[in-house]
Formats: C-alpha cells, sequence, structure tokens
C-alpha cells in the first residue's frame, strides 16, 4: 500500500462531523446541530413518553420491544453532548495524530511498523461509517417499504411508523385524497 495522506485516512471522521452540524477546526456550530439534537431530544421524550403510558403488566412485551430503541436514542444524546462538549479536545488530538503521522511516514522502518495498522485503520473508520448507514436506513425506511409492500399485494394502506412513540395524533390512520 501506498503512504496516504492523513487527511483521507481521517477524511470520513469529519464528514460525519459536519453530518451533524460540528464543523471541524471551527469554535461555532450550525443550525444543523441544533436542529438534530432537538430531534433526537424530542423522539426520546416520546419514546419515553410512551413508555411510561403503556407501562403495565400486560404490555410487557410491547415494551420490551421499545427498550433497545429507548436506550439508543439516549445513548446517542449523551454521545452528542460529549462530543460538542469535548470537541476542541478531539480537535487538538486529530492535530498531535497528524503530526505524528508525518513523523512516521518520513521514517521507512516506523511505517513499516505501523503499515498494517493504518490499513487496517481506514477500513474499519470506512465499515464503521457503511454498516451504520446501511442500519438506519433499513430501520427508519422499512415502515415505508412495508406500507408499500402491504398496498401492492393487499390494497390496502396500514400506516405505521418506525418508533412506537407517544405522538398527539393518530398514527394509524391518517386522511388522504
Amino acid at each position: 500500500m501506498d503512504i496516504q495522506d492523513f487527511e483521507e485516512i481521517f477524511n470520513q471522521i469529519k464528514i460525519n462531523f459536519w453530518l451533524i452540524g460540528i464543523p471541524f477546526n471551527e469554535p461555532k456550530l450550525t443550525i444543523r446541530y441544533f436542529i438534530f439534537l432537538f430531534t433526537i431530544i424530542t423522539v426520546a421524550l416520546a419514546e419515553l413518553a410512551f413508555f411510561y403510558s403503556k407501562l403495565s403488566v400486560e404490555n410487557l412485551l410491547e415494551l420490551t420491544q421499545l427498550a433497545p430503541c429507548t436506550c439508543i436514542g439516549l445513548l446517542s444524546i449523551l454521545k452528542i453532548i460529549f462530543i460538542t462538549i469535548k470537541r476542541q479536545n478531539i480537535i487538538e488530538l486529530t492535530a498531535c495524530l497528524k503530526r505524528l503521522y508525518e513523523e512516521v511516514i518520513n521514517s521507512a522502518n516506523k511505517w513499516e511498523l505501523i503499515k498494517k495498522d493504518i490499513i487496517f485503520l481506514k477500513y474499519l473508520v470506512k465499515y464503521f461509517f457503511i454498516l451504520n448507514a446501511i442500519l438506519i436506513a433499513v430501520y427508519n425506511f422499512s415502515s415505508l417499504i412495508l406500507i408499500w409492500y402491504n398496498y401492492y399485494t393487499k390494497g390496502v394502506i396500514i400506516y405505521s411508523l418506525p418508533y412506537a412513540v407517544l405522538v398527539p395524533f393518530l398514527k394509524d390512520y391518517f386522511k388522504y385524497h
């Protein structure tokens, strides 16, 4: 493998920061960050409200199906908040890693020692992003696919949401013309 540029290896991390509204190497957060955080907090609160409203022995199976989704939502909120708080440390760590990387690639002996690890790191970051993107797409768009499948096979539109949440409208019937 040829020696790659540091930016090429860690580019996906910068893209992920940009997607959630945290520009890399800039102290200011974008409006996208606040919209994203507000959306996640709103969904987590709606899930918790649903959980609380259905809290009974009769609904135990329904609540256990909701628990992983709620926990992942809360974990996402915590990760986003701590990444936001520690973003300056992350930026400084990245700068230190870049200096270390440049020192290593200037030495043939050092490069041979870490070459396999750099290759592994590059693929790990790429596949971690791809796996997360696939999981998010499947989870969020599975309801649309199921609605389409029911309509195509049975001729009936059955509305469903990917999340079991408490919302201020009927979620099993939408009026359409």
